[in-house]
């Protein structure tokens, strides 16, 4: 949420030093959260039903931070019903991004009101990501597929 427009520019010297530090394993860093984009796009394909999942096309190589999921409008759940059993089994998630124009209170003076976006407004309400980071393995990733079907199973849609 930005509450005013400006810069986002935050590091200090503490994250420049690790940045630095880490500089030296960004290439294998990257190889990792692909394959790891990979392997969650392969196994939530299942659960297409429910979600919509962020495809990488054939002239495009995504440099992923994370993994979104936003969910159908006939899912049959709300995003935070879901949210708060990922979290119940030990899944972290975070909301995705706002619509910039209409709801952050910056972005005001634009005089956008609710509605003028509505591609990105639902995306902002129906949508979360998951992590991708290098450290995730395999287990971590069937562990979310296990526990989206239990969800879904104990809503009664699998």
């Amino acid at each position: 949420i930005f509450e005013r427009v400006g810069f986002s520019s935050k590091m200090n010297e503490i994250e420049a030093a690790i940045g630095l530090g880490n500089l030296a394993h960004f290439e294998e860093n990257l190889k990792r959260r692909r394959k790891n984009f990979a392997l969650l796009t392969e196994c939530l394909k299942e659960f297409s039903d429910y979600f919509f999942f962020l495809q990488e096309a054939s002239h495009e190589q995504i440099g992923p931070h994370a993994f979104p999921i936003i969910l159908k409008p006939e899912a049959g759940f709300t995003r935070d019903e879901f949210i708060v059993y990922l979290a119940q089994h030990g899944i972290d998630s975070r909301d995705l991004f706002s619509s910039i124009p209409t709801e952050c209170s910056g972005y005001r003076f634009l005089g956008y009101q609710p509605g003028a976006f509505p591609v990105a407004e639902y995306i902002s309400a129906h949508g979360l990501h998951v992590g991708v980071h290098q450290d995730i393995g395999k287990g971590e990733i069937e562990y979310l597929a296990e526990s989206i079907r239990q969800f879904l199973r104990g809503k009664g849609l699998r």
